[in-house]
């Protein structure tokens, strides 16, 4: 808060005329709260809330700033002017408008008086003008000079509170700078660190958009291709794979890329020497520190040994299936014709038997089917005598216990 001493006058003055009391604490939240604001917008606003809680010493106000085009913006108002007159939003410096002297004040840098109102200069910059603050004068005050000083001090205050607001943007600013030349710094770093390590590792590796252009490849992938970094940006990294496969990784690579999952595709690119060679090409979505969707990172690996060495392993695995068939057929076959050469043997040797030796054979076996059919019959008649007498003598005998119950099972043929 500006110095009051000399300015402030004595009891004898302020009787009857005006009170410093109100007026006081007006400057003093002018010189305190005001001055703390981040920026000149909440500057002006504080100071458009600081004056509307005294309308008893200005019954309405407005602050002008002037701007890069010579113009008078009105940053805010407050109160209502009387006799119907207004208060423009903008006007140029080089005219008066109305019955407000903004050019008067602007070129003399003093202040004016007007009906019930005074426009007074707001400082700025050493021998600058930075706008002009119009304050309503209360009627039933008269504008003495206690009255013009507490404008003046107002006035004082206001330019004050303004250049404290600059000055807290320039510090924000300059500190938004730093920070902003700190990141960048650090980003070009780890941009530079990241191209170090790329084009160190022994793989490919590429990056892309969110429009699925190709953004960076490594200098593995430009050795390997033997085309300029400008051949492989934007679809360029299409042009040197195999006419075959193009269609079929595109499609693998968008599909996964609207989905914004990983995926993995083989296919063949062709070699700085000519050759086409087989790649295994990996890539993962990446994202920013916000969680938004920045495209993709991958990396490619030649893998034509590979997939030579597992054709040459199909291969002999197959020869080995068929030289197992082959022995399963040769040794059925040797025992196919072992078989048959015994069996023929046999029929042979079975030949040679007398017939008549054959003939005693068969009446021999038919002699002896006839008697175990008889023995059959004999046993089977024995066994049913036994079941049929053996009751009977039981309970003839006298050793037998009275009403003893007697019980026998047996099984007939």
């Amino acid at each position: 808060m500006s110095d009051l001493t000399g300015v402030v006058p004595g009891p004898s003055e302020i009787a009857g005329l005006f009170d410093w009391s109100t007026a006081l604490e007006t400057l003093r939240t002018l010189g305190t709260d005001v001055a703390a604001a981040p920026s000149v917008a909440d500057a002006c606003s504080a100071i458009q809330h600081v004056l509307a809680g005294n309308p008893c010493d200005i019954p309405f106000a407005a602050l002008y700033l002037l701007d890069d085009r010579h113009y008078l913006v009105r940053m805010s108002a407050t109160g209502v002017v009387p006799d119907g007159r207004q208060l423009p939003t903008a006007v140029s410096v080089d005219e008066n408008t109305g019955p407000w002297p903004f050019a008067s004040v602007i070129t003399t840098k003093q202040s004016a008086d007007v009906s019930q109102a005074v426009v007074l200069p707001i400082r700025g910059a050493p021998e600058q003008l930075a706008g002009v603050f119009v304050a309503g004068v209360n009627p039933r005050r008269p504008l003495d000079q206690s009255y013009r000083a507490f404008f003046n001090l107002v006035a004082g205050q206001i330019a004050a509170a303004l250049a404290s607001a600059r000055a807290n943007e320039r510090e924000r600013t300059a500190a938004d700078l730093i920070e902003r030349t700190h990141a960048e710094a650090t980003r070009r770093e780890s941009e530079e660190w990241f191209s170090l390590m790329a084009n160190s590792a022994p793989v490919t590796i590429w990056m892309t958009d969110v429009d699925k252009e190709c953004t960076y490849v490594n200098q593995a992938w430009l050795d390997f291709t033997g085309r300029p970094l400008e051949a492989a940006l934007g679809k360029g990294w299409t042009d040197g794979m195999h006419p075959d496969d193009v269609e079929r990784s595109w499609s693998t690579y968008a599909k996964a890329f609207d989905r914004h999952e990983p995926f993995q595709m083989e296919y063949r690119v062709r070699r700085h020497d000519g050759e086409f060679r087989w790649v295994i090409d990996t890539g993962v979505p990446r994202w920013k520190s916000d969680g938004s969707f920045a495209g993709y990172i991958g990396s490619a690996v030649d893998v034509t040994e590979r997939r030579l060495a597992q054709e040459a392993l199909s291969t002999v695995s197959q020869r080995l299936i068929d030289a197992q068939e082959e022995e399963r057929r040769r040794l059925a076959r040797e025992l196919h014709d072992d078989v048959s050469q015994r069996l023929g043997l046999l029929s042979l040797r079975l030949s040679e038997v007398p017939q008549a030796f054959l003939n005693q054979a068969k009446t021999s076996i038919g002699c002896c089917r006839s008697r175990a059919a008889r023995s059959r019959i004999w046993l089977k008649t024995f066994t049913t005598c036994l079941i049929v007498c053996i009751p009977h003598v039981w309970r003839s005998s006298d050793w037998l216990p009275p009403r003893m119950p007697c019980a026998t099972s047996y099984r007939a043929r």
